[in-house]
């Protein structure tokens, strides 16, 4: 069973884990989309080209008259019409359709596109009845295939009570011939380019004050810049840099002194044609820019040289970074108006310092949150804008800003990086640095490394702590063991001062600590992205069991849905029913069996250990059982990493700090109820761009033998957390009155919880924040064809044979496992 615990008279408490370490609850919003059917609000308002006084004067074949006007609404899409009624004789009316395909888009002015969805040509056939003729009704098309009949009232209206126009006949007042461009080819390949349509014009009943003219393709017309020179009237056309087809007059409308717009006859079909552009050759080199900035901000230097076969003309730099709310997008432009083939550019980058302002709905974030930042270099030129970097095209090497301590991952086969067994044991209280950046396989550069941290021979009942070096020992634990025991733990743990970190005997006893490297962070894209999970089963030997000295292989792609392309994987191993004591070490298939360990045990013992594991052939592990004697294991994969192989990603990476504290039941709400789960409080997701958590979960005081389980609250976003998604998988197992630690790669649910399952009994939980995931985006987990047997090989000729390792069977219940 599993409920949320009540507030009032609670036995468990909701884990704050929101905004990292700031502590609030938080509920999702979002936009809500307008239903088909939806009543349509509607704004009509002409443009200044259709006034009281707007005339269209008939020809023998008629007239048309085109104007721009506003429509707004909800859920308004193409293919919508405009009627027109005479004020003379009712029964005589013209439609006119606008809109197109598309949805419609509002427009303002009659300087917008030709093409606009908002631009309405009417045409009055021949006979119509001169006189006023109103706007009497529009008709708007709706997604559901349904038409909205807006009747057109005076309150409508913005600059009119009620549009209409005036009808008039007989002979044209505007006389206009011998139309002529400038230039009929223009190069604007470099720069934007204006041409000037000229005709000797006239008109009767005043001065011609504006010329449109309309025109296919990019190019349009400046209708009331107008120069005369005797009876002859020049207006420009515009050919901006963007023009590549050719641009053709097909229409020229005009507006005189008293606000009469009147269809131009005669007018030739005139074409202009921009000159065809080279394909533009652009090279950037010389690249260099400081790689981290710490989380208060400050500006990010950034130098190279770029070179365009088309000439330059403007040049942007910007930090594209974590999806979150804070918006930080710092950006660097110069501009060269002359345009340029070649120039060294400098420019600095502003990152805002990350911080949390209160909302109703909890801390939300500002400035720019810890994460890595790629950077995206647009150079504009004749044939427009071009991306590099983050963006657009990738370059040799990713360009990625950290800000704050965050990385990628490179996996490793395990290695032995400390033990001080044959000397140099830990005092009790005592700090010892151990430098992993720069040692062995581990570059100087790397930002976190992941451990397999081992205490052994203990003089006493204590815990250890492992943290950057350089900084106070926080108030945190990453394994706790008793006199004389073997207890091993993941960590992961951020790189400090030197390269080094410190490891804490938090006992006053002496102790000895083995150490084996798994993997590292880099503070780039060279490295993988994580994707998590909710937990689920990859492997379960009961009852074949695991024979002595023996080794089983784990296809992990395969039995957890994992994709081919990985190069590590999440999975919580966990040892139950050993004949004898021994350690097991997963290391990846193909390679040899290394000097290191992942999980230690004694005979009988039931006992679990996080393992980021390194994947070998066949996107497999081998499982090494160094005891003498049968034992079972169980694994349950909680995520995976992917290579980012375009250096473009800044979802999935890894953002790590001084190690917090979030939750301690034993200094309130008391322990969680076994059959329950303590609700973790929410965040919001799409605020925060955290998609998992690295956590240290301790359980201590347990009144029986249990099992816990973290997992992603399976409610929608925006909704409480209801317990819901327990899967079949577990992170701790443990024994009555053991305190039991272990790192948990957990997922966020859709609606920003992380709930913790108690089986049975009654036991404290204490929750340590190591950092986080950016928000996952990496690539979908490919569901596998089917559960794969795993090989199981050593032990001698009376091994048992190969198990089923079916991830949807529930475990035996006496063994502590996943699901009861």
């Amino acid at each position: 069973m599993t409920k949320q615990i009540p507030t009032a008279g609670r036995r468990s408490a909701a884990v704050a884990l929101a905004a990292v370490a700031a502590l609030a609850s938080a509920a999702l919003t979002g936009p809500v989309a307008a239903a088909a059917g939806d009543p349509v609000h509607t704004v009509i308002s002409t443009g200044a080209a259709w006034t009281a006084d707007t005339r269209v004067h008939l020809q023998p074949d008629g007239g048309d008259m085109t104007f721009w006007f506003l429509v707004s609404g909800t859920g308004i899409t193409g293919g919508n019409s405009v009627t027109l009624t005479s004020a003379v004789d009712s029964s005589q009316s013209v439609t006119a359709g606008f809109g197109g395909s598309e949805p419609l888009a509002p427009c303002w002015t009659p300087a917008h596109s030709p093409d606009s969805n908002c631009r309405v040509t009417v045409h009055f056939p021949a006979g119509s009845t001169p006189g006023r003729w109103n706007m009497t009704s529009v008709d708007l098309a709706q997604p559901d295939g349904s038409v909205h009949h807006q009747p057109v009232t005076a309150s409508m209206g913005t600059r009119l009570e009620v549009p209409s126009v005036q009808l008039t006949a007989g002979a044209n007042p505007v006389q206009a011939s011998d139309f002529a461009l400038s230039a009929t080819t223009v190069d604007n390949r470099a720069a934007t380019q204006t041409v000037m349509l000229s005709m000797t014009a006239s008109d009767a009943l005043g001065t011609l004050t504006q010329i449109f003219p309309d025109l296919t393709g990019s190019c349009w017309g400046n209708a009331g810049q107008l120069t005369w020179s005797g009876d002859r009237v020049s207006v420009p056309i515009t050919v901006p840099i963007t023009a590549t087809e050719p641009c053709t007059i097909t229409d020229i409308m005009v507006t005189d002194d008293s606000q009469r717009m009147l269809d131009l006859p005669g007018s030739t079909a005139l074409t202009i044609t921009p000159l065809q552009r080279p394909v533009s050759t652009v090279s950037i080199e010389q690249v260099s820019y400081q790689h981290q900035v710490p989380p208060s901000g400050g500006d990010v230097p950034v130098s190279f040289t770029v070179t365009d076969s088309a000439g330059i003309s403007k040049i942007t730099v910007t930090a594209h970074g974590p999806s979150s709310g804070s918006s930080c997008r710092p950006t660097a432009t110069v501009s060269y108006p002359d345009g340029i083939l070649s120039t060294p550019v400098a420019l600095s980058l502003p990152f805002g310092a990350a911080g949390t302002v209160q909302t109703q709905g909890g801390p939300a974030p500002v400035g720019c949150q810890p994460g890595l930042y790629g950077l995206e270099i647009a150079v504009t030129d004749a044939n427009g804008t071009r991306s590099f970097g983050a963006v657009g095209t990738p370059l040799s090497s990713p360009l990625d800003v950290s800000v704050g301590s965050a990385g990628t991952y490179v996996a490793l086969p395990p290695q032995r990086v400390l033990d001080t067994r044959g000397g140099g044991t830990l005092a009790g209280r005592g700090v010892l640095p151990l430098k992993v950046a720069g040692t062995g396989s581990v570059p100087a550069d790397a930002v976190a490394v992941v451990m397999n941290v081992t205490a052994t021979d203990g003089r006493d009942t204590g815990f250890v702590t492992v943290y950057p070096a350089g900084r106070s020992a926080p108030v945190t634990s990453n394994l706790n063991h008793t006199v004389a025991q073997t207890v091993p733990n993941m960590v992961t743990v951020q790189v400090g001062a030197g390269g080094a970190v410190d490891l804490l005997n938090g006992s006053d006893g002496n102790l000895d600590l083995v150490a084996d490297v798994t993997g590292y962070y880099v503070p780039n894209t060279s490295g993988a992205v994580y994707t998590g999970v909710s937990p689920r089963r990859a492997l379960d030997t009961r009852p074949t069991h695991v024979p002595g000295r023996g080794t089983v292989t784990l296809d992990v792609c395969a039995t957890a849905g994992f994709p081919r392309a990985i190069t590590a994987a999440a999975l919580n191993v966990t040892v139950t029913a050993p004949g004898d004591a021994g350690f097991l070490t997963v290391y990846p298939v193909g390679q040899a069996l290394p000097n290191a360990s992942s999980l230690n045990f004694t005979r009988g013992q039931t006992v679990s250990n996080m393992v980021i594991a390194s994947v070998g052939e066949a996107c497999s592990v081998s499982i090494f059982n160094s005891a003498f004697a049968p034992v079972d294991i169980v694994v349950d994969a909680m995520g995976h990493f992917v290579p980012d192989t375009t250096g473009q990603t800044t979802d999935g990476v890894l953002v790590t700090d001084v190690p917090t504290r979030l939750y301690d039941t034993r200094t309130g709400g008391g322990p969680v109820v076994g059959g329950t789960s303590l609700l973790g409080w929410g965040l919001k997701p799409q605020d925060w761009a955290i998609g998992n958590l690295l956590l240290n979960v301790t359980v201590t005081n347990p009144t029986e033998d249990s099992f816990v389980t973290v997992y992603p609250d399976a409610a929608p976003a925006a909704s409480a957390p209801t317990g819901a998604g327990l899967p079949n998988a577990s992170n701790l197992n443990f024994t009555a009155g053991r305190t039991v630690p272990n790192m948990v790669n957990a997922s966020v649910g859709a609606n920003g919880y992380v709930d913790f399952f108690n089986h049975v009994g009654r036991t404290d939980l204490v929750v340590d924040l190591f950092g986080y995931y950016t928000r996952g985006t990496g690539p979908a987990a490919q569901a596998a064809a089917g559960p794969v047997a795993p090989a199981v090989t050593g032990g001698g000729a009376g091994a048992a044979g190969a198990g089923t390792a079916d991830p949807l069977r529930l475990p035996a219940r006496a063994a502590a496992f996943g699901r009861p």
